[in-house]
């Protein structure tokens, strides 16, 4: 997989509620992680950003995977860099 490093892909595996960070990439586009997806036979982890998850979350929810979802640090993000401009 693209979006990490064999060594992050075995940590992701053995502890797959581990906190996304800055250093997970989606695998579809290379953009921040913040949604790891997995199902029971997969090897590793899939890792979505935002836009690729809304993209796949259908299909992933149909085939029971197991999701792992920090997009409300998106929200958080969005919000606290809109009140930074507006302070300046």
């Amino acid at each position: 997989m693209s979006g990490y490093s064999t060594d992050m892909a075995a940590t992701l595996v053995q502890d797959p509620t581990a906190e996304l960070d800055a250093t997970h990439r989606c695998d579809r586009c290379g953009a921040q992680a913040y949604v790891r997806a997995m199902l029971e036979d997969w090897a590793q982890p899939l890792l979505f950003c935002g836009h690729h998850f809304k993209d796949h979350k259908t299909k992933l929810n149909e085939l029971g995977a197991w999701v792992h979802d920090e997009t409300d640090k998106l929200y958080t993000e969005s919000q606290l860099m809109k009140q930074a401009t507006t302070e300046v």
